[in-house]
């Protein structure tokens, strides 16, 4: 059965913001088991709601913890890695890791540790952001992405009835 994990430690709504992502990786591969790794305290939700199969906390100011964290995703293989939070932390954690893919946006200093990188589309909000992750392996969801309907969705091209999100 292929395994696939989201990696997503940053703020409770970035983790809230790739819902969408969650959801289309359900759809993408159905038949997969799709984990979770996030701050403790945020993964009931998204094992309550069936969009995760399997949480694991990671408390990024406990040493400890991380290493034992670390020590579970290591001992692991999978089948793709989704990292939308860029840090170099969490590239260094994901360099560790024994995956057939992994995934994040693409910046100039993290081509060895993530085989496929997507061209992070600044100008979409977060939640469309993070979903642009799945686009090099789910041929569908790049088509929809290519729609002008999705890039009316831009910042860049405030229209009439859309929302500016770059307002503060």
């Amino acid at each position: 059965m292929a395994q696939h994990l989201v990696f997503q430690t940053a703020f409770p709504g970035d983790l809230f913001l790739s819902v969408p992502l969650i959801k289309r990786i359900r759809e993408w591969d159905p038949d997969a088991r799709l984990v979770l790794a996030c701050r403790p305290g945020l993964g009931g939700f998204f094992l309550e709601t069936g969009l995760a199969d399997e949480v694991i906390s990671i408390d990024k100011k406990d040493k400890n913890q991380i290493s034992q964290a670390m020590r579970e995703l290591r001992a692991r293989e999978w089948d793709t890695v989704f990292a939308p939070h860029e840090s170099v932390r969490t590239a260094l954690m994901m360099w560790r890791l024994r995956a057939r893919q992994k995934v994040s946006f693409r910046k100039w200093w993290n081509g060895l540790v993530y085989g496929k990188r997507v061209e992070k589309p600044s100008a979409f909000p977060d939640a469309l952001r993070q979903l642009s992750l799945l686009t090099p392996l789910d041929s569908r969801l790049a088509v929809l992405f290519a729609q002008e309907e999705v890039q009316e969705l831009r910042n860049s091209e405030v229209k009439s009835g859309l929302v500016d999100f770059r307002l503060p």
